[in-house]
């Protein structure tokens, strides 16, 4: 069967290429296009303008650095589609962002509690308030340490014990 369409192709490319190709351009004011005997009046490159708005419409025109619909589609669901994974991408990172500094928030906090059997005398009261940023130098990740990114993430801890 490909056969077949092979054969066809072929004879139909040598009947095209006995046929000459005409170089010239069409007279000023020719209509080339399929109105050509309808009346219509010529618009420009021998189109009529209903024939020309058409071609410019499908091919993107004639001007240098015009871009085809097509092209122009693609490129535009492209651009969405990155805009999409970047905003994507920074809420995540927002997300991480607030989960460390909770997550850094309550280690602190826990590890400032008081455990019992801890206090001693119950007479002294000690209090103490700490600031504490996680704007500090990340700990490498292959020593067991924790990467954290720098943040405006600040905690105020009062810790009292009794």
């Amino acid at each position: 069967m490909p056969l077949c369409y092979i054969e066809e192709f072929l004879a139909t490319t040598d009947e095209s290429n006995e046929e000459p190709v005409s170089k010239h351009s069409p007279k000023s004011g020719e209509i080339i296009c399929k109105h050509k005997d309808k009346g219509f009046e010529h618009f420009a490159h021998g189109l009529c303008e209903k024939c020309y708005n058409k071609f410019t419409k499908l091919s993107g025109g004639l001007e240098g650095g015009s871009v085809p619909p097509a092209f122009q589609r693609a490129e535009k669901k492209r651009l969405e589609a990155a805009k999409r994974a970047e905003e994507a991408a920074a809420a995540k990172e927002a997300a991480l962002e607030e989960s460390l500094c909770d997550t850094q928030n309550s280690e602190v906090e826990s590890a400032m509690t008081p455990r019992k059997g801890l206090s001693g005398d119950k007479s002294s009261k000690m209090g103490s308030e700490g600031l504490i940023n996680d704007s500090m130098p990340p700990k490498d990740p292959e020593e067991g340490g924790l990467l954290l990114p720098e943040s405006s993430c600040t905690a105020v801890i009062s810790v009292f014990f009794f």
